[in-house]
């Protein structure tokens, strides 16, 4: 709708009068200098209603402050009728309408004004314009458009018509050719108007858009630093709590503070009372992938060290470089379009650091589907579903023991903590049509957990492949056979590795006798599940689906430099060994720590880790061997000796 707030007032003026006398007009935009540095003056307005609808003269002023177009009665008036923000208006004009008649539009309102010329009409908005794109520029400092403001030179007409008197020609002829040129220079003039217009629209667009990412930028890092005071403040809590509580008598203190622990490890709740002392911004029940952040049967302490890491977590997880990954994944995957993934040094060097939640599902996809394609190349397109109705349907030996590990696999995730969980029903499929592929391994403890992982972010018969990926094309043969041969080895391949990475450890552990692989054997055989952060682990994850297992042996050395000092601080076995089991839960930044992988760990070529393998793998295949000789040995010689006793007890029998 048009602006018709001051349609009831009179003005002895008729709709089609127009005031010259007070208009601006060309002579005085050249000739008055005072008016240049304030834009004012008279402009007929559409206004009123029913009969009295028309165009009627108004004061008009710009107030650069505000960026507001006020009109008045008069310029004598103190009061305004009312004002048009021009901040965020576009102006717009019809060639084929009425002369002088231009447009402005608001986020709200249709404005119709009409200057007394042409000529006029552009100089008004031009000059607004020109104000709009100075305040925008002013309001958005340090934030705005790189660009400068697009300019045009100021819109003569009859240009073509100047030079009409140097040819001869009849008196009609020069007509017609005055008509054309005039009609012309219209349209290049609208032409060119309008394009500013979309140019200058689209720049305060952009400018608009930086300011509004910058405030989210301020916001999330304020909100990471109230997460850090935050964690800080539980631990005060409970340094304060311990000498406070020590004392027997029933404090007002001792009171105040296990209220306050009381509230700070309270899961969000709508309907908490008011009356609390003081409630921190609790964290999520559950991460963004669904594993619980402060499990509920731990002691007090525990649950207090779980919060205080998760508010760690999320602090990390606001950080500038991590919104500047998320911006370079969001670049890279706008400039491939509806294209495939292809392996390039860029993509890898994007996953190094890591697959932003809302992109990881389509890159796990492509990774998965680029190390399988040998076998899907070969087979049916419903090769998965007919594999899980066979396993359903006959006899399965693995069948029994899948079961029993279905609710032992991410306990503390909740897609998985109970039987109606969403993911127990897809785990069990993929298992299921797993073990019908592969007899000879079956199932093995293990494969449930790596299944579980892919789940979270793919269907079923992606997470089937994932396994077929991890299982017969990263790591080697006999890796989750009953004997977990390969896994054996790639201990002492990892063993290797650690004495020529971190010789000072190595030879730290080796001194109090401390072996180590039966913590890592675990980190090997499930990729890290259950042993670090979940935002470590996916982003783990992301790098060995691209990469391979080179990746497990990276990080689980990275882990172990991360900490290297605290572990040369433990003089004592027990100490050490206790550490082992829960030192990777300690490690929160996943930044950091991919920096010691990708960095510190190089060079890091994988033909040494299959050399190695290779060594490895005839040094227990030899061992084996021997051990079998000296178990047949055994039971032999127990057979002889239950054969001699047995002999002796019947002689005396006898006697």
């Amino acid at each position: 709708m048009h602006e018709e707030e001051d349609g009831s007032e009179a003005h002895s003026c008729t709709a089609s009068r127009f005031v010259n006398s007070r208009s601006v007009d060309v002579a005085d935009i050249e000739g008055a200098k005072e008016q240049a540095s304030k834009l004012c003056g008279y402009l007929n307005k559409l206004s009123g209603k029913g009969p009295l609808r028309g165009y009627k003269p108004k004061w008009f002023v710009y107030d650069p402050r505000k960026c507001y177009l006020y009109y008045f009665k008069s310029p004598q008036d103190a009061l305004p009728l009312g004002h048009i923000e021009i901040c965020d208006a576009c102006f717009s004009y019809d060639l084929d309408g009425e002369e002088g008649q231009f447009e402005i539009r608001t986020a709200d309102k249709e404005f119709l004004l009409k200057a007394p010329s042409k000529q006029v009409m552009h100089y008004w908005l031009q000059q607004l314009q020109q104000k709009r794109w100075e305040y925008s520029n002013m309001r958005g400092s340090g934030q705005r458009d790189s660009w400068s403001s697009p300019t045009l030179a100021y819109l003569h007409t009859g240009l073509v018509g100047k030079d009409n008197g140097r040819q001869v020609r009849t008196h009609s002829h020069i007509q017609w050719i005055c008509y054309q040129s005039d009609s012309l220079q219209g349209y290049k003039s609208q032409n060119k108007f309008l394009n500013k217009e979309i140019l200058e629209l689209t720049v305060l667009r952009r400018n608009a858009e930086s300011r509004e990412k910058a405030l989210e930028a301020k916001c999330t890092a304020l909100e990471a630093k109230l997460c850090q005071v935050e964690s800080k403040y539980l631990v005060l809590l409970q340094e304060v709590k311990n000498p406070v509580c020590s004392s027997s008598e029933q404090s007002p203190a001792r009171e105040v503070i296990s209220r306050l622990l009381e509230d700070a490890l309270q899961g969000e709740n709508t309907d908490q009372q008011e009356h609390t002392i003081f409630k921190p911004n609790t964290v999520s029940e559950y991460d963004v992938y669904g594993f619980k952040t402060v499990p509920e049967e731990e002691e007090e302490e525990e649950k207090l060290i779980a919060k205080v890491r998760a508010l760690e977590l999320k602090s990390l997880s606001m950080t500038d470089q991590e919104v500047s990954v998320g911006v370079k994944w969001e670049n890279f995957l706008s400039s491939t379009m509806n294209r495939d993934l292809v392996h390039s040094p860029e993509l890898k060097a994007l996953i190094r650091c890591g697959v932003p939640h809302g992109h990881r599902s389509k890159v796990w996809r492509w990774c998965v589907s680029f190390h399988v394609k040998k076998f899907r190349d070969h087979l049916p397109p419903d090769y998965y579903d007919t594999l899980l109705n066979v396993a359903r349907e006959k006899p399965n030996p693995a069948s029994k023991q899948i079961e029993l590990d279905l609710l032992r696999t991410l306990p503390n995730n909740k897609h998985y903590a109970s039987p109606s969980a969403g993911g127990i029903q897809k785990l069990r499929n993929v298992l299921l049509a797993f073990s019908w592929r592969n007899p000879d391994i079956g199932y093995c403890q293990g494969l449930n957990r790596l299944a579980a992982i892919a789940l979270l972010y793919l269907d079923q018969e992606d997470a089937f492949w994932t396994l077929i990926a991890i299982v017969e094309v990263f790591m080697p043969r006999d890796y989750y056979t009953k004997t977990l041969l390969g896994s054996q080895v790639d201990q002492r391949v990892f063993k290797d590795l650690m004495s020529e990475k971190l010789p000072r450890l190595h030879a730290h552990f080796e001194q109090h006798k401390v072996d180590f692989s039966l913590i890592t054997f675990n980190w090997f055989l499930v990729v890290f599940v259950d042993s670090v952060v979940s935002d470590i682990l996916f982003k783990i994850w992301d790098a060995f689906l691209f990469e391979g297992p080179k990746i497990i042996f990276r990080f689980a050395l990275a882990l172990f430099k991360y900490k290297e000092e605290e572990f040369l601080k433990l003089q004592d076995s027990t100490a050490i060994f206790k550490y082992l089991r829960y030192f990777t839960r300690t490690i929160l930044d996943s930044r950091k720590l991919m920096s010691v992988a990708f960095v510190d760990m190089n060079p890091f070529p994988m033909r040494q880790i299959q050399n190695r393998r290779a060594f490895h793998l005839e040094k227990v295949r030899l061992e084996l061997t021997e051990l079998e000789a000296i178990r047949q040995t055994f039971l032999r010689e127990r057979e002889t000796s239950q054969d001699r006793r047995s002999f002796v007890s019947d002689d005396e029998e006898e006697n």
